[in-house]
């Protein structure tokens, strides 16, 4: 600091007492406490400066310590005397506990702390007393108020351990964490009681929870709406110009969306097609570093060969590529797409979907949210083989989903419009805010269907009217849009884990190795009457159907004409990253073609 500065903090503030400030400052330097920089003209710290000033605080907090007063490690990281009024005071402004109630709680937490006999305490410590207090007088409503949330010291550990060896890096390790802790402040405060209660035992999954009440999964934008956005003070760190259109927006989106960025006409905003390889690794800057970020799904009208030859060099030096293409399934040249490395999505001409999920192209932008998945063999496993009895528990159980969808709706319409997706809201200025469409999914539609045994001819009608049902369950009770999906989502192992667990495997047989479906997976051997099947899901479930389609290098043709007849469908290769340079290869050639590396089936 300059003089002026440092007398000020110090707290001289009159002319009177410059002498006096200035006779101490003499003595610091003297003492070579401090030293002053005569270019800047500012003082500074040494490190004998440093030494003492430690020495100073931890003689001062061993006196304390020594007086055999109480004195307590607060979460602001400073030392103070404890004080009961305090507990009393936390009670009332963060639980909204009555005052005289918090005055009972804090004399019992005194008592109990002087018996304690501890040097002495930490705040946490205080907390988990207070909250064993409020749950031993039943009073657990003010409990789940005053609860921490956070993680213990054991696990942030273990994930500092394992990111090391694994693809992840020290943004997982903040990412994870953070999670942590708004999934738990979800769980604990924020949801209604039966809908965290039916997370946690299983009924349905709330996907992706750690950000489920922060942001959307899916955001959908026509380019050709939009040319600029404004985002005010936020993000202050990103240009305002001399930065492409396309750019800013996905660096603001990939920050306010935990799943996927689809881009409707794109390709005016490409820039040079001659420059198409450079735009991609651009493009993939601008998403974050953690591994489970948003994707991106460019949805192109046009591809020529050099874009194509650009793609698969992008992808295969991409170890895990985050950009894929939406192209038409007529387009010339598609065969080169089974060489690529990365998923593309193959869109009809009449179609739109976005990875199995249906959206309104009337409108220039649509806002995705995942609301719950149903654990459907759960409900099965409880109706005892009776299909009549499985609608109508589908159809009792709708409560609790409605107002889990209530809520979350609610909560991201609160957060756009109170400045925590600043990108999102600047786009909605421009769109009603109605263009919020929910999903509920249908988890574990085969398997239920299973556990109720109809015959081969019934297997359809069955899941075709568990569908209709909660449909129009759903268009009844919801206010607001709400769609039927069949879609992947991260519950499918967690539920088949939980049902694992309470059931058997007798119950249960092997789908807990990858647990419930979501969707279909399409292969060479896969039977027409599942193609068929799926054709006529598609009918029945307004939200959309997801369809893989699995080939390797040199077996697109033979999968072709059985596919034709799906609208959509999601092209997946078998390939390897090699554990050496990172490029990617088809995983039946087994050595890196760049380096000769051993090549690891991650994708």
């Amino acid at each position: 600091m300059s003089y002026s500065e440092l007398k000020q903090q110090a707290g001289f503030r009159s002319k009177k007492e410059s002498g006096k400030f200035a006779y101490h400052l003499r003595k610091l330097l003297k003492q070579n406490l401090i030293v002053q920089n005569k270019a800047e003209r500012k003082y500074m710290l040494t490190s004998l400066g440093r030494l003492v000033l430690t020495a100073a605080k931890q003689i001062e907090e061993q006196a304390l310590i020594e007086s055999g007063r109480l004195y307590v490690r607060t979460s602001s990281q400073k030392m103070e005397e404890f004080d009961p009024s305090k507990i009393t005071q936390s009670l009332v402004k963060e639980a909204g506990v009555p005052l005289e109630i918090a005055q009972r709680i804090a004399s019992e937490a005194e008592s109990r702390i002087y018996k304690f006999q501890a040097s002495f305490l930490t705040a946490p410590l205080i907390r988990e007393l207070v909250n064993s207090i409020l749950i031993e007088q039943g009073q657990e409503h003010y409990w789940r108020m005053l609860t921490r949330v956070g993680m213990p010291v054991y696990d942030v550990k273990e994930i500092l351990e394992k990111v090391g060896t694994s693809q992840k890096s020290q943004e997982d390790v903040i990412y994870y964490t953070a999670g942590k802790v708004f999934s738990e402040y979800l769980i604990q405060s924020r949801l209604p009681p039966d809908v965290a209660d039916a997370h946690l035992n299983g009924e349905m999954h709330i996907p992706w929870i750690s950000s489920w009440e922060l942001k959307p999964e899916v955001v959908i934008v026509d380019m050709e709406a939009f040319s600029d956005f404004d985002l005010g003070l936020k993000l202050p760190n990103l240009p305002r110009d001399g930065l492409r259109f396309i750019y800013r927006l996905v660096y603001a989106l990939s920050r306010e969306v935990s799943n996927e960025i689809y881009l409707r006409n794109a390709l005016g905003f490409l820039g040079d097609k001659e420059e198409f390889l450079s735009f991609l690794r651009t493009l993939s800057l601008s998403l974050p570093g953690y591994y489970e970020s948003p994707r991106i799904t460019l949805e192109l009208d046009y591809i020529d060969e050099r874009m194509m030859d650009a793609f698969l060099n992008f992808s295969n030096e991409t170890p895990i590529p985050k950009i894929s293409l939406a192209i038409p399934k007529k387009r010339e040249g598609i065969k080169q797409v089974i060489e690529s490395v990365n998923p593309v999505l193959l869109a009809s001409e009449t179609k739109v979907t976005l990875g199995g999920l249906f959206y309104d192209e009337r409108k220039p932008l649509n806002v995705i949210l995942y609301g719950v998945s149903i654990n459907l063999p759960r409900i099965a496993m409880d109706s005892h083989g009776d299909e009549v009895y499985f609608r109508a528990k589908i159809a009792m159980f709708l409560d609790t989903i409605i107002n889990a969808l209530t809520y979350r709706v609610k909560a991201i319409n609160s957060h756009i419009k109170g400045g925590l997706l600043p990108g999102i809201r600047a786009l909605l200025e421009r769109e009603p805010i109605d263009y919020i469409r929910t999903i509920i999914n249908m988890t574990g539609l085969d398997e239920a269907v299973s556990l109720l045994q109809p015959s081969s001819k019934e297997r359809l009608d069955y899941k075709k009217k568990a569908i209709d049902t909660t449909k129009e369950q759903i268009i009844e009770r919801f206010d607001g849009p709400a769609f039927i999906s069949l879609i992947p989502d991260d519950g499918s192992k967690r539920l088949a884990n939980l049902d694992l667990e309470k059931r058997g495997k007798g119950r249960i047989k092997s789908v807990f190795k990858e647990g419930y479906s979501q969707g279909y997976k399409i292969t060479a051997n896969t039977p027409k009457e599942i193609i068929s099947e799926i054709t006529q899901l598609i009918h029945s479930l307004d939200g959309g159907i997801y369809v893989e389609v699995w080939t390797d290098a040199g077996g697109l043709a033979s999968i072709t004409p059985k596919v034709e007849s799906l609208p959509y469908y999601k092209l997946m290769a078998r390939v390897g990253i090699c554990a050496k340079c990172g490029w990617a290869s088809p995983i039946h050639i087994k050595k890196c073609k760049r380096c000769g590396g051993t090549l690891m089936p991650t994708r």
